[in-house]
């Protein structure tokens, strides 16, 4: 019984991540189921579907396959992340050994996409995620900022709608492109959603993003919002 629990606790991990991640980087809706396989968790989005995921200057078109297991190894990066944090060493592990498999099979193409996980190099545009920001969010930008250091570049931005702040924390770095023109890319990004009620007492502690948190609780914003 405590197995059968266990397994479907996992699978509405899997769910909620597929939702997250084609919410995050699909043009449109796509419809998905997740299936157990050999052990292991697959998200298989509907083979009608027509996917478009985010890459680095458009959206581009790819196959329901390749969608599945992008979003699959997504899935993976965040269960291995919460197994880690309650000290659950042998999911831990499986995870991890699950993420090289699926980035094993993965044809080059799949690296023009962003999928939430530490990269080498950064894959999106950063301006371009701004708007995508906006599409998800709203424009009602309340807060913004920036600390850098090098190439790299770290931010913090709140967006408000209906009394719900959405707060996205980004890093990214800047590089010159072919025509010797800076641009900035993004690497890694998390997202935080907390309703205005429970922003005083909300913990915003990201991994990798620990002291732009601290930055924030000291703003004056912050502080304005939460002393009312």
């Amino acid at each position: 019984m405590n197995n059968v629990y266990f397994s479907e606790k996992i699978q509405q991990l899997i769910d909620a991540a597929g939702r997250e991640f084609f919410s995050l980087y699909s043009e449109k809706p796509v419809n998905f189921y997740s299936r157990k396989i050999c052990g292991d968790w697959y998200i298989m989005p509907d083979v009608s579907s027509d996917v478009s995921l985010i890459s680095v200057f458009s959206f581009i078109k790819t196959t329901p396959d390749m969608a599945g297991k992008l979003a699959t190894l997504y899935a993976y990066d965040k269960l291995s992340s919460a197994a880690e944090s309650c000290g659950i060493l042998l999911l831990t592990a499986r995870c991890r050994e699950q993420i090289r498999k699926i980035r094993h099979e993965l044809s080059a193409r799949s690296d023009l996409f962003y999928v939430g996980i530490e990269a080498p190099e950064g894959f999106l545009n950063f301006q371009e995620m701004q708007l995508k920001d906006i599409a998800l969010f709203g424009d009602n930008w309340v807060y913004h900022d920036k600390y850098k250091r090098g190439n790299k570049r770290f931010d913090v931005f709140i967006y408000e709608r209906e009394g719900t702040f959405h707060i996205v924390f980004r890093r990214s770095y800047s590089k010159k492109n072919t025509e010797g023109i800076r641009q900035t890319f993004v690497n890694h990004q998390a997202f935080v959603t907390v309703s205005a009620a429970q922003l005083p007492n909300a913990d915003l502690t990201v991994q990798g993003f620990g002291f732009m948190a601290e930055r924030l609780t000291k703003s004056d914003w912050f502080i304005r919002n939460t002393t009312r």
